[in-house]
């Protein structure tokens, strides 16, 4: 039975070429040429004696290196004839393409080392998430601005005061719906409200927070809409009137 060589340690003759030029620690700009194809042609002859098919590509190096070594062991003066007529050491294709192997060996190192730590890493299936069936509504925007407006009008109250400001004060109730229905009140008999004047007319921080809550439940019930004249102005809170 044989076996072919690419199977086994190299795969290919350049694999095996750079094997040598690294086992003998030798400048892969400066191949002795003489010496590797030696030593390459051992490694054939050793497979052939273990009956060891070759392929191809092992004999077409074998032949290439030989004529290289034929080459560089003209005389002087004929080495220097060869190369006018050629105007190229006929080492230069073979190291390029041997930079260009190691290279993209390396490459392919480096990702069989990923591959083999990725096979030791467990995955774990993404979890199912319903989506949400959010509507979409066109009042974000306002919402964002009213809440601007709102920190606005609370530092101009000065309501955010340190400890040593605080005093006595009776304790009101506020709910949102009473809120909404006297915004309402205001609103069908003006036809709009300033945001500011309802907050300036308020008593204390939680009256404020509460206008807030009851003018974005309107806003959501679609029985007020906002308008704003300018950047930066005052908000206008004005009544939708049924159809």
């Amino acid at each position: 039975m044989s076996y072919k060589i690419t199977l086994d340690s190299f795969q290919g003759p350049l694999d095996l070429l750079l094997h040598l030029i690294e086992k003998n620690k030798v400048d892969i700009y400066d191949i002795p040429i003489s010496e590797i194809t030696n030593q390459y042609m051992e490694y054939l002859n050793q497979w052939r004696k273990l009956n060891l098919d070759v392929a191809s590509e092992f004999l077409v190096m074998a032949a290439t290196l030989l004529e290289m070594k034929s080459k560089l062991l003209l005389p002087n003066d004929k080495i220097e004839e060869q190369l006018m007529i050629e105007e190229a050491d006929p080492r230069q294709e073979l190291i390029k393409k041997l930079l260009e192997y190691k290279k993209y060996k390396k490459i392919s190192l480096y990702f069989k080392k990923r591959g083999e730590k990725e096979e030791k890493i467990i995955y774990k299936d993404p979890e199912y998430f319903p989506q949400f069936n959010v509507q979409k509504t066109d009042i974000q925007l306002d919402v964002d601005l009213l809440y601007k407006t709102y920190k606005k009008i609370l530092s101009k109250r000065n309501l955010l005061k340190n400890k040593k400001n605080f005093h006595e004060i009776k304790k009101d109730i506020y709910t949102v719906e009473n809120k909404m229905k006297e915004i309402i009140n205001i609103v069908n008999k003006l036809s709009f409200v300033k945001f500011s004047t309802l907050f300036y007319q308020s008593n204390s921080k939680n009256e404020l927070i509460t206008i807030f809550l009851a003018i974005l439940e309107l806003i959501k019930r679609k029985k007020v809409h906002i308008r704003q004249k300018y950047l930066f102005d005052d908000f206008y809170i004005l009544q939708i009137k049924e159809e």
